[in-house]
């Protein structure tokens, strides 16, 4: 979606690719805009907090330490402090508001890899028997739904003896989230910015 200002072509309304039918412009406006705008970053906001639980509940069941959560947990941070400057240099030179729409996918797809490593191993139910919680110990990994406790699973020797899927899940999630957000609110803020009446513009980014 495009807002029309008289800097910017009628061609770039909304729609997708080549599909811009005349009555879906009546939408192409600033209004309309910081709607969207605001109702993908309360969902990116959502899935940030989501992915922050996991993260703490794969840390006890995995019994991978705090430090690799917090290594989990600046990935979006990371990721922001490399494409931020990048978004600067191609909001200049690329559809702004195509740029924010694939960035939103990429949160959507972090959003799915976030809650996938409990569809590979389990809702972890079968952590609360009685078996389990008098043997478990800081080294054992729960390997899936169908094993109880599974001492070959890990390496107590080993610091970083934990599975690796959920670690990367989980940082991927994070690493898409900050790199979606980082052009929502890069891209977007300037976007609207520009869109709409200088003495109206601090209302609208309020909002």
């Amino acid at each position: 979606m495009a807002i029309y200002t008289s800097t910017e072509s009628l061609s770039k309304g909304c729609g997708i690719g080549s599909w811009r039918p005349k009555w879906l412009q009546r939408w192409a406006t600033a209004n309309m805009f910081i709607l969207m705008l605001a109702i993908i970053g309360t969902l990116q906001s959502s899935a940030f907090a989501y992915t922050v639980a996991s993260v703490t509940t794969l840390e006890k069941r995995y019994a991978f330490n705090s430090f690799i959560s917090g290594i989990i947990l600046i990935a979006d941070d990371i990721s922001g402090l490399i494409f931020k400057p990048i978004y600067g240099y191609l909001a200049n030179h690329v559809h702004r508001p195509r740029l924010i729409g694939c960035s939103t996918i990429l949160v959507g797809i972090g959003c799915y890899l976030a809650a996938l490593p409990y569809f590979i191993y389990g809702p972890a139910v079968h952590l609360l028997s009685k078996t389990v919680s008098a043997n478990q110990s800081m080294g054992a990994e729960f390997c899936d739904a169908n094993r109880t406790l599974v001492d070959e699973c890990v390496d107590d020797d080993n610091y970083f003896s934990f599975p690796i899927l959920p670690v990367l899940l989980p940082f991927m999630s994070m690493f898409l989230n900050g790199l979606g957000s980082a052009a929502v609110y890069y891209v977007g803020i300037p976007f609207l910015d520009d869109s709409v009446d200088k003495k109206k513009s601090p209302m609208y980014i309020s909002m």
